[in-house]
């Protein structure tokens, strides 16, 4: 379980977040929604151990995991541009993810990068957006860790391609234990996977509840804004 206990950020005088405080269950996908900047990424960078809350915590497993190299085991953070190595290939990059997660499943990330047909030996700086992100994905699964922090993931992909994605992470929290965090500012983008949803506004957390996809089949962001929006107390 992830549990936020009251959290603020700022950067220097802005408040990025302000007092938030929600929990995210074992084996949720849990969709966090909010415009541009909105404390999206800051609350994925601070749930991954990256950056240190003025106050308040984050737990993993009951644990702090700023500085909490055990914990910091357990996570896989995916940011929207994914880190690579300059000249790495797909292969490349798995090797490296290999030596950093002990876990990590080499056959299968490469049977996955075939099976979406994105090229082994190619480097990664020549592939499209979509492609790099892809590549990201797969290697993020196959770390085999139990807490996946995904930011944009889905945005550059096309409709099919984010439709396969979706069905190989319900495969995937199936097969084993699995607890995500999807950041996105589209939340249309969430119903076909998400169990949980959560809406950050203004830095602060205005909703945070299970997700039932027939209650958010017809509504955007901007309907949410209209219900739980508007500048904090």
């Amino acid at each position: 379980m992830i549990e936020i206990q009251e959290i603020t950020k700022y950067f220097d005088t802005f408040p990025a977040l302000r007092q938030v405080s929600f929990s995210i269950p074992d084996g949720a996908v849990y969709g966090l929604v909010g415009t541009n900047g909105a404390g999206k990424t800051t609350f994925l960078r601070m749930a991954a151990g990256i950056l240190k809350p003025e106050e308040g915590q984050i737990l993993v497993d009951r644990q702090p995991v700023y500085e909490n190299d055990h914990i910091k085991q357990k996570l896989f953070y995916l940011p929207d541009s994914p880190y690579y190595l300059f000249h790495a290939t797909p292969r490349r990059m798995a090797a490296f993810y290999r030596r950093l997660y002990p876990d990590f499943d080499l056959e299968r990330c490469m049977e996955l990068h075939e099976q979406f047909r994105l090229p082994l030996a190619k480097k990664l700086r020549t592939f499209s957006k979509g492609m790099k992100k892809q590549s990201a994905i797969l290697c993020a699964l196959c770390t085999n860790v139990p807490y996946l922090l995904c930011d944009e993931i889905f945005d550059g992909l096309d409709p099919l391609v984010r439709r396969q994605l979706c069905e190989i992470l319900r495969q995937e929290k199936n097969f084993r234990p699995l607890t995500m965090v999807i950041a996105s500012h589209n939340l249309q983008e969430l119903t076909e996977i998400c169990t949980h949803i959560g809406m950050l506004h203004q830095g602060g957390i205005r909703m945070a509840r299970e997700f039932h996809p027939e209650e958010f089949r017809e509504v955007t962001l901007e309907d949410l804004f209209l219900e739980k929006g508007g500048p904090l107390p």
